[in-house]
């Protein structure tokens, strides 16, 4: 092969390589994903990170990664939303 070749392709595999490192990633640890999907929905990051958080999300949930050890404090709990089911006293 010619130097020049061999020159191009060396430049064009690290131009490649920079482009990768500058993509964000999104952290695997379930309880920081939660955080940051909660600032994707408040609008506090940009869409090419919160494209990337949702995708690990998806990723989590759908691999079976995620379980009743999921959480290691109270605190990083989902909220539980209310319940549309009348109070038992009240049914007929």
């Amino acid at each position: 092969m010619r130097p020049q070749t061999i020159g191009l392709m060396l430049l064009l595999g690290g131009c490649a390589r920079v482009d990768q490192a500058r993509e964000p990633r999104a952290p695997a640890d379930a309880a920081d994903l939660h955080v940051l999907l909660a600032a994707c929905h408040r609008g506090e990051l940009g869409d090419a990170l919160c494209e990337h958080v949702e995708q690990a999300e998806l990723q989590r949930m759908m691999s079976g990664a995620s379980g009743t050890d999921e959480y290691r404090r109270l605190e990083q709990l989902p909220p539980i939303p209310a319940s549309f089911d009348a109070p038992v006293e009240a049914r007929p």
